[in-house]
C-alpha cells in the first residue's frame, strides 16, 4: 500500500491498494497494517509496525463507540493533522491564507458530543453511535468528556 494523504481526511489516512483509494481509520502513516477492505474502506484488523507518532488511547470504548478518532495520534502530529484539515477547507474556497499549528484551548477535555439515547425493554440506554452504523454503543462515562 502506498500514502495517498497522510494529513488531509477526517480519520486521518487513505492509502493506494489495487489502483484505488481506500480509506483506513485509525491507521497511521508509516505503519505495517493487516486491513480487510470492503468497498473504498478498510477495517483496521492489527498494526504490524506501529508508527512513532501512535499512543495508547486513553479511552477503553476507543474505535467502537464512535465518539473520538484520533486519539491514538501524539499530540504533536495532531496540532499538524488540525492546521491541514483548515488549510484544505480554505482551499476548498479558493483562500490562500497561513495558518498556525492550533493552540490547544479545550481545556481537561471535548466541548461538545451528540449523546443518543433509546429505550430497550423499559430502560434508557444513552451512549453514541458506532461509526458508520446505528447502533448504539452504551457508556457509563467518558475521559475525554
Amino acid at each position: 500500500m502506498s500514502f495517498l494523504s497522510p494529513l488531509g481526511r477526517r480519520d486521518f489516512l487513505w492509502v493506494r491498494f489495487g489502483g484505488e483509494a481506500v480509506h483506513v481509520p485509525f491507521a497511521l502513516p508509516g505503519e505495517q497494517v493487516l486491513v480487510e477492505i470492503e468497498s473504498s474502506v478498510g477495517r483496521l484488523v492489527a498494526v504490524e509496525k506501529a508508527s512513532p507518532a501512535r499512543i495508547p488511547p486513553v479511552c477503553p470504548l476507543f474505535q467502537s463507540c464512535g465518539g473520538c478518532s484520533m486519539q491514538h495520534l501524539a499530540a504533536s502530529l495532531y496540532g499538524d493533522w488540525k492546521r491541514v484539515l483548515v488549510l484544505k477547507a480554505l482551499s476548498y474556497g479558493g483562500i490562500e491564507y497561513p495558518v498556525a499549528v492550533p493552540i490547544a484551548a479545550h481545556g481537561a477535555g471535548r466541548r461538545r458530543v451528540t449523546l443518543h439515547t433509546r429505550f430497550d425493554q423499559g430502560k434508557a440506554i444513552s451512549g453514541f453511535m458506532a461509526s458508520r452504523s446505528h447502533k448504539l454503543v452504551e457508556i457509563d462515562t467518558c475521559p475525554i468528556l
